[in-house]
């Protein structure tokens, strides 16, 4: 499969919003709740990255609960050079994703113009991310978009639906998964 097929094929099963989408203030109290949560915890798990990555010294200072802080300090982990450098390519991927959201964030609730050359680094930042655990795990695009596109037509069918969004055999998705 190659990327444009993907592409196409992909689409078939997203929602699509013909009209938008008119929130309600509760919605948007909520849509920026969450959009600041995502932002804070992406510059924490940026924080996180570089000092365990790149070596950067970090303050950390977001344990709200004190019970948690025991069990941490006596726990110790080992991870081996692929645990860590999965780690990172997943941290990496997360925190690229919070940039996005910010961009959104900021756009939806400060007015700020979405900067489409931002949108397009953070994506290929994303992508050199992705890249790392395709790598890593011996996989190739193509063969993830194939094993995708068998999952959401086993959901699906030919179309984007709710309810089956809602309520999905997850038995057999797994086993497309598998066997892919």
């Amino acid at each position: 499969m190659n990327e444009q097929e993907y592409l196409k094929l992909s689409e078939v099963t997203e929602r699509k919003f013909p009209n938008g989408m008119k929130l309600d203030s509760y919605q948007i109290s909520l849509m920026h709740e969450i959009l600041f949560t995502i932002s804070r915890t992406t510059n924490l798990a940026d924080t996180l990255k570089k000092h365990l990555i790149y070596g950067k010294e970090a303050q950390f200072n977001f344990f709200q609960s004190q019970e948690i802080l025991p069990h941490l300090q006596m726990r110790s982990l080992n991870l081996s050079k692929d645990e860590i450098e999965f780690f990172h390519m997943v941290i990496g991927m997360f925190t690229e994703a919070g940039e996005l959201v910010e961009i959104f964030s900021n756009f939806l609730f400060k007015n700020i113009p979405i900067d489409c050359v931002c949108v397009k680094e953070e994506i290929g930042d994303s992508d050199w991310y992705r890249a790392g655990i395709l790598r890593q795990q011996n996989y190739i695009n193509s063969d993830v978009w194939e094993t995708n596109i068998a999952k959401l037509k086993a959901r699906y069918g030919d179309k984007f639906d709710a309810y089956k969004a809602l309520n999905r055999d997850l038995n057999a998705e797994r086993n497309i998964l598998e066997k892919e």
